[in-house]
């Protein structure tokens, strides 16, 4: 497997920077989202673009990251139903920025995309991270979405 390039990213306005893969495209889809990422797509036959998407969102700021957890599980499961929640967790990041995750898989047209969010708390908002990737891919998408999470800092 090659060895992944990365670039850096500075959002000035929110003091944030991020690490993502050199080869892959910045761009903002959406003014409600800070930075999304897109990588190239890679074959005809690939139906499905992988992507990281980077938002900050109120939450009621009394919320722990294990109450986020919470609210994100009741919240997916309205939305789509039984999904297959395959992690969980609270943790730090390599820039000692304390975040939740929570990582499920979701079939959508015919591929089963896993989809990880990272909620980071930051004063009364968080930072939220999304990203999604072929589960057939996971070999190589899930060290990228490591190094990407790792990098965060403000």
């Amino acid at each position: 497997m090659n060895e992944v390039e990365y670039s850096n990213y500075e959002v000035k306005e929110y003091n944030l920077k991020i690490s993502y893969p050199k080869d892959w495209d910045t761009t903002n889809l959406d003014q409600r989202m800070i930075l999304t990422i897109l990588e190239h797509k890679t074959s005809k036959q690939d139906t499905f673009k992988e992507n990281i998407v980077l938002y900050k969102t109120q939450l009621p700021n009394h919320l722990t990251l294990d109450s986020v957890l919470n609210l994100a599980t009741n919240t997916l499961y309205q939305q789509y139903g039984k999904v297959n929640v395959i992690e969980k967790k609270i943790s730090k990041n390599a820039m000692n920025k304390d975040y939740a995750t929570f990582t499920m898989i979701l079939p959508q047209n015919g591929v089963d995309i896993v989809s990880s969010t990272y909620y980071f708390p930051v004063l009364n908002d968080f930072y939220v991270l999304d990203f999604g990737y072929n589960r057939k891919d996971s070999v190589k998408y899930r060290p990228i979405c490591d190094k990407v999470v790792n990098s965060l800092s403000y």
